[in-house]
């Protein structure tokens, strides 16, 4: 699956298109100075639509008010229905807009996550908003024509069984021990944090490099808002870390403290990054790795925690239950914490 780093309006309206023809419709993408993104038919009916990407999780009304006026100055003449597709929760706009006689309608995540029946396409929704999911339930649009044969539950199951299968494969990939290269772990690494996490981290940067060229950490990621997980709440509540770093290790051997000391290097308060996430296919040398990860987060208050592809195993087994995988690395936290000297 393709990680979009940095969403912006091209992608969002590149995945929309996807998503309303995996659901079957017929997309007519505009051309030239078009008021609209694109015209979609299914049966007979076509719908105008526009897709606006915002940044926020709120959208002021006035603001979705002055897209639809701007849909209808050009289009005023045309009889086909009205859409508007944003990627914010119906909480916190309107379902439509009258303007003169004409309704236009407004697609929320809610309604994108109704058609969203695969994990393929769920999990790329879910890297277009700092929203986690989980917190919202699919809801079928307005228009009854478009979701009259749509199954939301049955698409939920499918999901959940993609789910376990993925945690499946996954799971004997790390069973495997090191791969061939570094590139195939980071991927495999990535690929799998994504699947236990999405619902509590988002944007997944990759390959990032620090301002002066020195280091290069492997992932980035930032913590979505309003999360319910109670490990990542307390990262960002009490280590003030919006950001988490994870950094990948295919050796045959465990890792050193050397790998602990440069991780901890990437780290500071200022940016809101003061927490990471080391992977190693052997974990750590306990001797000295994890003396050093502790000795760390006792002076510099900067917390690094330690995984190996046992770990791994374990978290995806976890997922695959339908428990919380971040419970996995709470209890490493705790530990931690209740063995750290003065």
């Amino acid at each position: 699956m393709k990680i979009v780093e940095r969403p912006d309006y091209r992608e969002f309206e590149s995945y929309v298109i996807e998503l309303f023809k995996n659901a079957g419709f017929n997309i007519e993408v505009s051309r030239g100075t078009a008021s609209y993104d694109f015209i979609m038919s299914k049966d007979g009916i076509r719908y105008i639509v526009d897709v606006k990407y915002y940044r926020s999780n709120s959208i002021a009304n006035s603001s979705l008010r002055n897209a639809a006026y701007r849909m209808m100055a050009f289009n005023h003449a045309i009889k086909e229905e009205f859409i508007i597709v944003v990627p914010t929760s119906c909480l916190v706009c309107e379902n439509s807009i009258k303007v003169n006689d004409k309704i236009i309608y407004i697609w929320t995540i809610e309604n994108l996550l109704f058609f969203a029946n695969t994990y393929e396409l769920k999990s790329k929704l879910a890297q277009f908003t700092d929203v986690s999911l989980e917190q919202l339930s699919p809801k079928p649009p307005l228009l009854s024509s478009v979701s009259e044969d749509y199954n939301a539950l049955g698409s939920q199951e499918k999901i959940a069984n993609e789910v376990e299968s993925k945690c499946d494969e996954y799971i004997k990939i790390f069973q495997s021990g090191q791969q061939k290269d570094f590139t195939t772990y980071e991927k495999v690494c990535c690929e799998a944090l994504m699947l236990l996490f999405e619902d509590h981290l988002c944007l997944w940067g990759t390959q990032k490099t620090s301002n002066d060229n020195l280091y290069r950490f492997d992932t980035v990621c930032r913590i979505r808002e309003n999360i319910t997980s109670a490990f990542w709440h307390f990262i960002e509540e009490y280590f003030n870390s919006k950001y988490i770093i994870f950094e990948y290790k295919n050796y045959s051997n465990p890792i050193t403290q050397k790998e602990v000391y440069t991780t901890a290097r990437y780290l500071y308060s200022k940016a809101f990054r003061n927490v990471a996430i080391i992977i190693a296919v052997e974990g750590n040398d306990t001797e000295n790795s994890y003396k050093a990860a502790k000795g760390v987060l006792r002076e510099e208050g900067k917390l690094i925690i330690l995984l190996s592809n046992d770990d791994m195993v374990k978290m995806l087994k976890k997922k695959k239950d339908n428990e919380d995988p971040s419970d996995y690395l709470y209890d490493k936290l705790d530990n931690m914490m209740i063995e750290l000297e003065k």
